[in-house]
C-alpha cells in the first residue's frame, strides 16, 4: 500500500512518539555490577547497569561527597566542558537508577 510522503512521515512520527514518550514505559534494571575502587579517594566504585536486558551503561561513578554518597553518570570532556554521555530522561528513571546502584553498592560494603 502506497502512502504519500506526508502521511508516511506522520505515521513514523506517531510510532516514535508511542515508543519514546517518557511516561509510556517503565525502565527495568536487569543487572548491576559494582567494581570498588581502592585508595583514599572520593571515587568509591564504578558501576555497570543493564537496562531491560538490552542496553548496558558502563562507568557510572559512585562518589563520596560532602553530603554522602551520590551517583554520577558517565561523561566526556568537550573543549573546556564536561558533558554526560548518557543519563536518565525522567525523574522516575533517575530515582530508580540511583536507588538501585546505591543499594547494590551498600550490599558490598
Amino acid at each position: 500500500m502506497f502512502l504519500g510522503p506526508a502521511l508516511q512521515r506522520l505515521s513514523l512520527l506517531s510510532i516514535k512518539l508511542k515508543y519514546l514518550s517518557p511516561g509510556n514505559q517503565k525502565m527495568n534494571i536487569t543487572d548491576v555490577r559494582i567494581r570498588k575502587v581502592n585508595g583514599d579517594t572520593s571515587l568509591k566504585a564504578l558501576a555497570s547497569v543493564t537496562i531491560d536486558n538490552a542496553l548496558v551503561v558502563h562507568d557510572i561513578r559512585i562518589v563520596q561527597g560532602k553530603n554522602g554518597l551520590f551517583v554520577a553518570m558517565p561523561y566526556k570532556k568537550v573543549g573546556d566542558k564536561y558533558v554526560d554521555i548518557s543519563h536518565p530522561i525522567t525523574a522516575q528513571s533517575r530515582t530508580t537508577l540511583i536507588d538501585t546502584v546505591l543499594e547494590e553498592y551498600r550490599q558490598l560494603a
